[in-house]
């Protein structure tokens, strides 16, 4: 199983978050685990990343 079926799995992610997880899916492929963001309730149940809040 791919990382991002893995992840949609773990988090039963539905919807529009599928977005989201195909950004963290591709991000820990290329060894990123830092996402900036204004919305961090969007990715605070998300274990594999970091999340730093733009303000």
């Amino acid at each position: 199983m791919v990382l991002f079926e893995k992840l949609m799995e773990k988090y039963k992610v539905q919807g529009n978050r599928t977005n989201d997880i195909e950004v963290i899916s591709i991000m820990l492929m290329h060894n990123e685990k830092t996402l900036s963001t204004f919305n961090i309730k969007e990715f605070k149940e998300i274990e594999e990343i970091e999340i730093l809040q733009v303000h």
